[in-house]
């Protein structure tokens, strides 16, 4: 597939475009030693410390400096469920 082709007469400015709005040697990349980079020098507490180190070595994205927070439906998971009208309780039959 031509990328360029696909975006017609734009391509140019958008494939060779090149930022300058800062210099790229500011930016801290995510890595293992990215919380020690960031906020070893700031005035967070030990616990705020310890619990960021906890988001950031647990799960598939342990120690790569990377942090996925998906959303929680707050009002789903704290209401109870209702059943719908397609759902069936199976009790024992008594014995005769």
């Amino acid at each position: 597939m031509d990328i360029a082709s696909l975006l017609g007469d734009e391509a140019s400015s958008l494939l060779d475009h090149k930022a300058t709005a800062f210099p790229k040697e500011l930016l801290t990349l995510p890595g293992p030693d990215y919380l020690s980079d960031v906020f070893a020098l700031s005035d967070r507490s030990p616990t705020v410390l310890r619990n960021l180190g906890t988001l950031h070595n647990h799960g598939r994205l342990n120690g790569t400096g990377y942090v996925s927070i998906l959303p929680v439906d707050q009002a789903s998971s704290t209401r109870p469920r209702r059943r719908s009208h397609r759902t069936r309780v199976l009790r024992p039959r008594p014995a005769l």
